[in-house]
Formats: structure tokens, sequence, C-alpha cells
């Protein structure tokens, strides 16, 4: 791995604005300083691109020539971007960006400074594990932003306690996103992965594999585990190796099983395994729990029935949320998805294009040696003369200034000195470009940037080449260098793909709030132009924006907001399957489970109490043939038959004139052996042989048939003789 460059020295100050105070912390592919703002007069951060390979020269410049021009200027491009872009989110919980700019042959972006705030890693180490309402407070604050950071296309990528603030009020805040580094896996086909073990997804440690919100959704959720247990989980390599995730039932059992059901589903290895989107996630925490009560699950049972027999859905009709889902056709190659009307056209920025006058050309000079620029006045031209080149004379066309050149010297008023020691007292650079028009001169520094030396700057005093290019065409630097031919949205383009940095227009479709500054792939952005975010032929809703890939005459899940469907990421079913999911329905052919787990619970209920067997009265248990017996000489012997009546107060049995009547208080025990009822009482044991009864039981609008057994019996005697 190549080496991480050195921090700039406390006291350095950036654009005559930002001063440096001491290191707060690097990363892969950036350094943070607590800097002051001199003209606000506060304190600030500063965020410097410092990537693994760039290197820190004498004068403080970082210089991403090992990068290759092509990705030190997308690197720098985008990261300057990225501060424009938290600038313009106007997010509580991310820290308002002061200002994104490229200095020191390198980009910064400076934001606000929050004083009192603790890490969560730091209140982790310092507290250990936390109660389930205060982790709550936290997830459900990041997710608040997580939300407005992707409806614009944005990822976190580095969520971790470390990464997550916490004031003493309790609000939350992002720090310290980890695009820069994203952008600099898009601009390599190798690059180093960087993660932190135990809170990054599996495919964050892919150099290829495809992010989205599930990423930042993992490591919240990875946060959160750490934040109840005291510990990260495993990393998500370790799992794919086959390590088991310990669950949090495990660790804290005292945890709603809502919510550690939510968690883990976060944590699922696979990105289209977890929940897809954050209103998703969210959703997960407001599942019905399983019903306990078994009255309820009746009534429940009950519903789903209702719901199964008038179960309808329209052909086009969403099943997340009842609107129209439209089968999107993808843009034509090059239309702006703005707009879709105009083309994404390349702009045409002369390279060499003067920034002062926009009519001349620059051209390169050499300040060297002999000197072209005076180091007097700094601007005139030295003009020589003399048929001896040792003894030549140059006389400035500015100030008028004179020097003689002398055995290697050059003299001005008896003041002899080597051509490059005039020249470094005199602040110009030994490569010049000057306009042929206006005679603009911009002098060229080390970091690859051109100062403008005169006339003198109105706006911008040093920009790099590109930058230049684009302020002769009338641009602001850091301006696309592709726009739409219609509505004029801005977009940098290259090989990799488009990156829509400004809507110029009306955002009629949407596009430009969900997908601003986020680098799309070539073979995506007409997908995404329609809203399809899988890139694949399919449908979406509108509404919910809820979406499926088409797949034959099955639609696969992409991404949903209800809540059940979002249980089933990937799932492949026909609409109507979708539908049943969505209204917690079995799935076509499947009606027989809904009748079975209802029979289940009906006889739950029986044993329980919880329904009457006879309508036509509500205190009678059983009522049925029976045969007492007896116990003698090692085996069972009748006593006679009849019929056995139990209701809530007592057990009566015998025939029609002569029948016994014992109270449910003087029975002790009940219990099942060899198929007979075995019913105890203070001093005896009866035996009672019954035959299976069919019992109808109503449900709504559905007679179920139930046989029960001597077994029920038991259960529902006993559940009687238990109560108080």
């Amino acid at each position: 791995m190549a080496p991480a460059p050195e921090p700039l020295d406390e006291g350095v100050v950036l654009v005559r604005r930002f001063e440096v105070r001491h290191l707060l912390g690097r990363g892969g592919f950036g350094i943070t300083y607590l800097g002051h703002d001199l003209e606000r007069g506060d304190a600030c951060v500063i965020k410097e691109l410092a990537p693994p390979g760039a290197r820190r020269l004498e004068s403080g410049d970082l210089s991403l020539a090992e990068l290759g021009p092509a990705t030190a200027q997308r690197l720098r491009h985008q990261f300057v971007q990225e501060g424009r872009l938290l600038g313009d989110l106007r997010l509580a919980g991310v820290l308002p960006c002061r200002a994104s700019f490229q200095d020191r042959g390198t980009a910064y972006f400076v934001t606000d400074y929050v004083g009192h705030a603790q890490s969560l890693q730091r209140i982790l180490l310092s507290e250990g594990r936390m109660e389930e309402e205060a982790v709550l407070d936290i997830v459900f604050g990041v997710l608040d932003i997580l939300e407005g950071l992707h409806q614009r296309g944005l990822l976190h990528r580095d969520l971790k306690p470390s990464n997550i603030l916490v004031s003493p009020e309790g609000q939350v805040t992002l720090i310290d996103f980890g695009s820069a580094r994203e952008w600099h896996a898009d601009l390599t086909v190798q690059h180093t992965v960087q993660f932190t073990p135990g809170y990054a997804p599996i495919e964050q440690m892919s150099e290829r594999a495809r992010r989205g919100p599930g990423t930042d959704l993992y490591a919240l959720c990875a946060t959160a585990y750490a934040l109840f247990t005291g510990e990260p989980p495993l990393p998500a390599t370790d799992r794919a190796a086959g390590a088991p995730l310990i669950s949090l039932r495990a660790v804290r059992p005292d945890l709603d099983p809502k919510v550690i059901d939510a968690i883990e589903a976060g944590l699922a290895l696979k990105l289209d395994d977890r929940p897809g989107s954050v209103a998703a996630f969210r959703a997960l925490f407001t599942i019905e729990p399983e019903v306990r009560d078994v009255a309820a699950r009746l009534a429940a049972l009950d519903r789903r029935q209702a719901r199964l027999r008038q179960f309808r859905y329209e052909r086009r009709e969403c099943p997340g949320c009842g609107g129209l889902l439209e089968a999107p056709k993808p843009l034509k190659p090059g239309i702006c998805p703005c707009c879709r009307e105009g083309l994404i056209t390349p702009r045409k920025t002369p390279a060499r294009a003067c920034p002062v006058c926009r009519v001349g050309v620059l051209h390169r000079q050499s300040n060297g040696n002999p000197l072209r620029y005076c180091p007097i006045c700094r601007i005139g031209v030295l003009h020589g003369g003399g048929l001896l080149p040792a003894k030549k004379s140059y006389s400035c066309d500015g100030c008028g200034a004179r020097f003689q050149q002398q055995r290697g010297e050059w003299v001005h008023n008896e003041t002899s000195k080597p051509p490059s020691t005039w020249r470094e007292q005199s602040g110009r650079s030994e490569e010049v470009w000057e306009c042929d028009g206006c005679r603009a001169q911009f002098d060229s520094l080390d970091d690859g940037r051109r100062r403008q030396v005169t006339p003198p700057p109105d706006r911008y005093d040093c920009l790099f080449p590109d930058e230049w290019a684009q302020v002769a065409m009338g641009l602001e630097p850091g301006s696309g260098n592709m726009a739409c031919s219609l509505c004029q949205a801005d977009y940098y383009g290259d090989e990799h793909g488009v990156t829509l940095l400004d809507s110029k227009g009306p955002d009629d479709y949407g596009f430009a709030a969900t997908h601003i500054g986020r680098l799309i792939p070539p073979d995506r952005l007409h997908w995404l132009g329609v809203g399809k975010e899988s890139g694949a032929r399919g449908f979406l809703c509108r509404a919910c924006g809820t979406e499926f890939d088409q797949v034959g005459d099955q639609l696969r899940l992409v991404r949903t907001t209800n809540a059940r469907m979002a249980l089933r990421p990937g799932g492949l079913h026909d609409l109507g399957d979708w539908h049943r999911i969505a209204q917690g329905l079995p799935l076509a052919g499947h009606e027989n489970e809904l009748s079975g787990e209802i029979e289940r619970t009906l006889r739950e209920a029986y044993r329980e109490g919880a329904v009457e067997f006879d309508t036509r009265d509500p205190k009678v248990l059983w009522s049925g043939p029976f045969e007492r017996l007896e116990y003698r000489d090692g085996a069972w012997s009748s006593l006679g038959a009849g019929r056995l009546t139990i209701d809530d107060e007592a057990i009566a049995f015998g025939a029609l004139l002569r029948r016994t009547r014992i109270p449910l208080a003087e029975v002790a025990h009940v219990e099942v052996e060899d198929e007979k009822l075995l019913v105890e009482f203070t001093d005896e044991v009866m035996g009672l042989e019954v035959e299976p009864i069919q019992w109808e039981a109503r449900l709504g609008g559905t007679t179920f048939r139930l046989e029960l057994t001597v077994d029920d019996l038991a259960a529902a005697l006993q559940t009687r003789i238990m109560k108080p």
C-alpha cells in the first residue's frame, strides 16, 4: 500500500481564511484538522483530500502526480463537489459546509465544529452496553439523516461509532463521509479496499461490488449491535466463511423481539437480503408482533380469512400502496434524465483559451535564463539587445528597469545576482502562460495550478488549467464537461460514468433530487433516468417507490416501503402473490395453510377455554358418551356407561335416571393414560373412557369441524381446574 502523506503544519492558512490549528484524525483518503475561521472568528473542521500515493512537498503543497492527471483531476473535482453537495443539503445532523475549494495541489472542504459532542465510540468505551431506548433514539436519529442522504443518491459509506457524534442534548451528527474513497474506487480497476472490521458489509470489502442504501443500513445495524452488546458483530468476512452471527437474543434477551428481528435483518450478509431503503427498514419496527393471546390470534385469523374471501386486485395495482404500477421504457442513449428531451453533449473548452479576455490564446513562456519577466515590477517583459551574448543587456517595457548580463550574472543598479535568484525574489515562476491578445500572465505553481499575475484578479487568483478553461467559457470553476442541450443541466462525464452536478431547470421528474452528485455508470443512466434503480426492465410505482424487475411471468422485488414485502427482498413471485404477501395472506395454492392455522388455533382456544363448545349453553365444556372404569387387580374394568357432561362447575355422568355430579372444586388433577382420562379426587382416581367427538366451531362466516380427543378434553379440564 502506498504511504499516506504527512499532514499540514500548524499555522498554515488556506485560501487566506482557514488556519490549521492541529490534527484531528486521518482516514484512508483524507486528513481532518481542527481549524480557525479567520473571517468568522470561530472554530471549524478542515477536511483535506490526501489519498495514498499523494506526496507532501517541502512547500506544504500536496502532489497527486503519481495518481495520474486524469485521476487527480477527478478526485479534486469530486471532493470539492462533495463539499458543495453537503453545503446544499441543509440536513439536520450533517455539518454545514462553509466552503469547498482547491488549494495546495489538492481539494478541501470546511464544516462547522461541534465542540461539546462526543463520539459514540468514546461513549461505548466509557459506559459499555446501552439500554434499548437509548440505542433506538440514536438509531432513529441516524435513520432520519440517512433518509435525506439516500433521497439525494448519496451514501455515507463509513458508518461506525467513531463517525457518529452525540451532543449532551442527544442530537445525532454524522461525520467523515467516505465518498472520496468510493470515487477513487470508481476510477481504478483495482484499488485499496478500506473498511472497519465488524461495521463494514461484505460488498464494501470488494473492489467492484454494488453498493446501495443497504450498505449504510448494515453499518448502522452493526453499530446498534455494538451498543447493545458492547462489541461489534463478527466481521462479514468471517461470517461469509461460515462463522455464525451471535444472535442478540442470546446476549440481550431483554430486548423487544421486534427490535432484534429488525437489527438482524439489517445485518444480512447479502445486500439484496437486507431492507432496500430506510423506509423499508423503519417498517420492520412497525410490524405487528406475534399475538400470544389465543383469542386475539383467532380474531386476527378471522380478519385474514375475511380478506382472503374478498381478495381482489387490479391488473396494474401496486401491492405496496394500491397505486399504479408503470412499465417505464429506458431513455434513449444520450437523453438528459432531468428534462427527458435534451441531449447530453460535451462542452468544448479550449485548453488554452484566455480566461481574462476570452478571445486570445495562452502561450507557454520560459522565464529561466534569460529572464523574460522583469523582477523589479514583476509584470513587464524584458527585451534584450547587444551583439555579444556574454554582455547582452535587457530593458523592461513596463518600468524601464535595465539589466546587464555579465559572466552568468544579471546586474541591476550595481546589484549582481544569478537570474534564478532574481526570479525567486520576484515571486514569479519559471514557466509562465501569457495571452497573445490581452497579455494576461499566469504563473505555473508546483501543485499544477496557475496563478493570475496580471491584470490583478477580481474573482479567482489560483486555479487548475481545466478550471481556467471553464472560466474562459463563462462557467464556474468545477463545472462539468457536459451539459444538456435543452435544460442546461450540468454533468461531468468520462469512461467511468456520468455525474449530475447541477440541474439548471425545473426538476419535473425528480431525477436531480435523487441523483445529484452520484456517479452513474453509462449502462445504467438510461434506466435510472426513468426511475428504475435496478437497471432492468420491470415495473415501478411512483407513489410509494415499490420497484420490480420482470423475470418471465414473475416479478422480482427490488425495493419497497411495504413492511411485509420488505421482509422478502429479491423475492420472485407473480403480481397476485405479491398482493397476498402485502396483505399477510397465504400464497396462491397455499390457502389450506390458513385453514390449518385456524384449526390449530381453534383447538388451542378450546383447550384454554377461549371459545364456546356449545353455543346453547356457554358453560358446557364437553358432552358425549362415556364408560366409567375401575382399576382392579392390575387391569381396568367397566362400571357402566352413559353420558358425560362437563361444565364450568361440575362433572356429571351416568344414565338418564341416575346421574352423579362431582363439583370441579373437588378435582385435584386430570391426565391421560393409555387414551383414558384419569380424574384424581382427594381420595380416589376415577377412570373415564370417551370417544372423540365432532365439534363445529364458527369463525366469521366459515364453519370449521374439528375432532376433539381425550387429550383435548384433559387439557381443557385442567385449564378449568387451574382457574382461581
